[in-house]
């Protein structure tokens, strides 16, 4: 699969996940679900500002556009660290819609204008990287 289909891909996924998630805080919160959710997204966007935006950088893509979608990192990362805190929170479906509103045009925007600027190479396979301890997002750094 190519780069830009694989994170098309699983854009998809997430947002299935998320729903689901969304159905389970009406009773009992999924925290395994959630836990699943919170690493691929955070493997999604360590991918992303680690290995695909310096890359877009190169071929073109906005300088803006770029740091934009980095601080949409930023603020689902502080999103899923105010989850994180305690599950249970009543407060985490609105967490979590918070995460699918900004996902809904934040996709669109990488999908639009990242994405399509890697042509056909299929060099970046997401579940060959790994998040290393402690890393933050860009944004998110001192």
């Amino acid at each position: 699969m190519d780069t830009e289909s694989e994170m098309k891909n699983d854009h998809v996924i997430v947002d299935e996940m998320l729903s689901k998630l969304l159905e389970s805080m009406e009773n009992n919160p999924d925290v395994n679900l959630y836990s699943e959710i919170e690493k691929g997204l955070k493997r999604h966007i360590y991918v992303e500002e680690e290995v695909m935006f310096p890359r877009a950088l190169k071929l073109g893509v906005e300088p803006a556009r770029i740091s934009g979608l980095e601080m949409e990192h930023a603020s689902i990362w502080m999103l899923m660290d105010r989850i994180d805190r305690n599950i249970n929170d009543a407060h985490n479906k609105k967490y979590i819609n918070e995460i699918i509103s900004i996902l809904r045009a934040h996709n669109k925007q990488e999908e639009d204008y990242v994405y399509p600027a890697f042509g056909n190479d299929d060099s970046i396979k997401l579940e060959e990287y790994t998040v290393p301890e402690n890393w933050v997002c860009v944004k998110l750094r001192k």
